[in-house]
């Protein structure tokens, strides 16, 4: 019995009808035994609970009419079905009771009678009774019962009087949760040879007739406990099976399916049809539960105390991390020699575990506990998953187990990310692909780490579930250049062989993410000593570090600026990252006569060659010297006195491309309408949305990508040539702002065939010339069917004089 922890003032408190209220944690209808189980508990009357024990079974009935139902020794002689439950809970809970309905409202006892005029125990026969009464109106009499030849039935019977002087539509229902066994839930089966019920569903008073309700510990052929359903006073109306959680606080006979179908925890609800009731006349209903003979089968049977559900505590799933049981025994207690049983564990995505295999030594009569240590997966929607355990000896599966398990959305917000849709590309419809990027408000971010569970995507409001998750390496994102700028002056060896001794593992682990690498090198003293050219071989380009060597220098400030310069001017991949790896212990020449250069020309030179560079260097210098490079280049400082091999590993963690790719199959056919595709991304408790529009490639409007966006040339001095290609019935915006992101001018045109050339001649809105730096143009398209925005595009510019 799960979370079995309350105490004695817990327990009365949970007993008052007041606290009845809707619940997400079905943990706390689950109550703590009573020091007497017979008695009433000490102080005023808050509540009484009686049992009833016979050979097979048992039954326990609270006031309030909640009851529990579980054995005692069960059918066979195998202690496997001793004191099991069948009912969630046993011997004490509150999620199975009796409804009643009375003109038009179905509900609970304590709905129904605002206080308890009798509640005793039938002391003749094997009977619990409890008496409600709302005088001169209706009476409730509510009996468990137990009979059979070992007392293997269980009959629970509701009774309605009417004891007005005028007819009453009465009704009666129960509210059932099984639990069959131990440390489960149960399979259920409409016919005890057809499959067991997946999902939610409703069977009909004609479906009951004509096969019997079983439930079984397991849904597999060993399904352990078992049990049945009769109807001695006749066929109930409707039988609707649902999830707990879903259904338990809706007390009236209307199937609506839950958005999670799948079952994990079942709850059925039992109605039978209301009738008029005439004055002083009454009405009877009953369900029989009757055990069935258990099936453990011939090997090992296998148990697992999973919890069927993580809740919501706290506005987090809960737990996150936990340990479960299994627990084998023996099928037959006659077993006389140990065995040693394999325990494979398949668990989906979702949830993880320390081992998949486990052993345990299974004694002829005593059995094995197995601890599994298990982890929860953050995810953002509900969802049913699925884990099985596997048992072999010797090789040959002797038992299997599947357990279903609702794993928990993350509650999150619909704000704090900022999603943008780069192009949605059609040309071979239905087949399409959606690029786009995700960035965090705050601190503003790109999220590179995005999986599908984060994503939620839609077509024209339809939910589209199956499509490929992966980065957008269109742009080169799967190559890296990286160039080492290296000052080699004699106080620089450590730095030499910090490099030397770990660029094979640097490189390493790139390899093995699949990023193809080269790597090239510029050394430095007063004056630019050496340059080499990339190589794809990393051991080549350890012989060329350990033929480095700390030579003069003595004094400061050394070239940096001509050596990264110099760096600019390899002949990178078009399609590549490009990094610089600037290793230094000094500060650097700036326009004397060392080098003509300074460090504003450097930067704009490494911003127009879209180079990233990070700075291995003396703290002293870092905040004058290294951060307005590394800073503007979107680069990191790393202490030149810590470990090498951590700081190369550190840089060497790409963290790839911002932008995804995701690929999937349209749902729809090529039409002249305008289709919207909406992407949902929930990440770490935040949440944004965009949408974009599309016509299918048949139409004028093939894509809603910009078939191109160039500026040339760039960097430029005095003007530059927009170039941008604007399909039919498309209108154009284009916006050209500062680094500070206020907009300096703009211009507009309307599809047309060819593409489109802007001139900008670096002056603002109102024709005065500004100032020399970093600038970008964006190119946004809208529909001149109804001007909704389909794409932007943003490149940068670079005016120099």
């Amino acid at each position: 019995m799960m979370k079995r922890f309350l105490t004695a003032v817990c327990l009365l408190i949970l007993f008052s009808a007041s606290t009845l209220v809707k619940a997400s944690e079905k943990s706390t209808f689950d109550l703590a035994a009573p020091p007497h189980a017979l008695s009433k508990l000490s102080g005023s009357i808050v509540g009484s609970r009686w049992t009833l024990v016979r050979q097979a079974a048992e039954a326990t009935l609270i006031e309030g009419g909640y009851f529990t139902l579980g054995t005692n020794h069960g059918l066979s002689g195998s202690t496997l079905d001793d004191h099991c439950t069948l009912t969630y809970g046993h011997p004490y809970a509150k999620t199975s009771y009796p409804l009643v309905h009375l003109d038009g409202v179905w509900a609970k006892p304590e709905g129904v009678f605002p206080s308890v005029a009798t509640t005793y125990p039938q002391t003749e026969g094997d009977s619990l009774r409890l008496v409600y009464t709302l005088p001169g109106k209706i009476e409730m009499r509510f009996v468990i019962s137990i009979d059979g030849a070992s007392g293997e039935k269980i009959h629970l019977r509701t009774t309605l009087v009417n004891l007005d002087n005028v007819s009453h539509v009465l009704g009666a229902g129960l509210i059932f949760d099984p639990s069959v066994g131990k440390g489960g839930d149960c399979a259920l089966r409409l016919g005890a040879s057809s499959p067991a019920c997946v999902n939610d569903t409703a069977f009909s008073a004609s479906a009951l007739q004509a096969y019997p309700v079983v439930l079984s510990e397991r849904s597999s052929s060993a399904g352990g406990v078992a049990l049945g359903f009769t109807y001695p006073l006749g066929t109930p109306q409707t039988m609707i099976v649902s999830n707990w959680n879903a259904a338990h606080d809706i007390n009236t006979p209307v199937y609506t399916p839950a958005q999670t179908r799948t079952l994990y925890d079942a709850l059925l609800k039992v109605f039978w049809a209301t009738q008029t009731v005439a004055a002083h006349a009454s009405i009877s209903e009953e369900l029989t539960v009757a055990l069935a003979a258990p099936n453990f089968g011939a090997g090992v049977f296998t148990r697992w105390d999973l919890m069927p559900t993580q809740s919501i505590e706290n506005g987090i799933p809960f737990p996150k991390q936990f340990t479960s049981m299994l627990t084998l025994q023996n099928a037959l207690d006659n077993q006389a020699s140990s065995r040693t049983v394999n325990c494979t564990i398949m668990l989906p995505p979702e949830m993880q575990t320390s081992a998949s295999i486990r052993s345990a030594v299974v004694g002829g009569q005593t059995p094995a506990y197995v601890g599994l240590p298990l982890t929860i997966k953050q995810i953002y929607e509900d969802k049913v998953v699925f884990a099985r355990v596997v048992c072999t000896e010797n090789g040959t599966v002797i038992d299997s187990l599947v357990r279903p398990f609702r794993v928990c959305a993350t509650p999150v917000s619909d704000t704090g990310l900022t999603v943008t849709i780069d192009s949605v590309i059609t040309q071979r419809h239905p087949k399409m692909a959606v690029t786009f990027d995700v960035q965090k408000l705050f601190p503003q971010q790109y999220i590179y780490t995005l999986e599908p569970d984060n994503i939620f995507l839609y077509e024209n409001t339809q939910r589209i579930t199956n499509f490929t998750l992966g980065k957008d390496t269109t742009g080169g994102q799967g190559a890296v250049d990286i160039v080492f700028v290296f000052d080699v002056t004699g106080s620089m060896s450590g730095s030499i062989n910090g490099v030397k001794n770990n660029i094979i593992e640097f490189t390493d682990s790139l390899t093995r993410r699949g990023v193809d690498v080269r790597l090239g090198m510029v050394t430095f003293l007063d004056a630019v000593e050496s340059v080499f050219d990339f190589t794809t071989d990393p051991q080549t380009f350890q012989t060329r570090v350990s033929q480095q060597y700390a030579h003069g220098g003595g004094d400061m400030p050394e070239n940096s600026l001509d050596a990264l310069y110099r760096a600019t001017e390899f002949q990178f991949r078009s399609t590549a990252r490009k990094i610089f790896i600037w290793i230094t212990d000094a500060n650097y020449h700036e326009k004397n006569v060392n080098t003509t250069r300074n460090k504003q020309e450097v930067i704009e030179r490494l911003l127009a060659t879209g180079v990233t560079v990070h700075a291995i260097g003396a703290a002293l210098f870092q905040t004058d010297w290294y951060n307005p490079i590394t800073q503007a280049t979107n680069g990191n400082y790393y202490d030149i006195s810590g470990n090498f091999r951590d700081i190369l590993l550190d840089i060497g963690n790409l963290r790839g491309s911002n932008r995804y790719m995701l690929s999937y199959t349209s749902p729809f056919a090529q039409t002249s309408t305008q289709k919207d595709v909406r992407l949902t991304v929930h990440y770490a408790g935040l949440g944004g949305t965009a949408t974009r529009t599309y016509l299918s490639p048949s139409k004028s409007l093939g894509t809603s990508v910009p078939a191109g966006l160039a500026c040339y040339p760039n960097p430029f001095n005095p003007q530059t040539t927009i170039r941008l290609s604007i399909p039919e019935q498309m209108r154009a915006s284009l916006v050209i702002f500062n680094a500070l992101g206020q907009e300096v001018t703009h211009f507009e045109r309307v599809g047309a065939a060819d593409p489109t050339e802007f001139t900008w001649n670096a002056t603002n809105a109102q024709g005065q010339p500004v100032s020399a730096g970093l600038y970008f143009v964006r190119a946004t398209m809208y529909s001149t069917l109804d001007g909704r925005a389909l794409s932007s595009t943003v490149a940068k510019l670079l005016y120099v004089k």
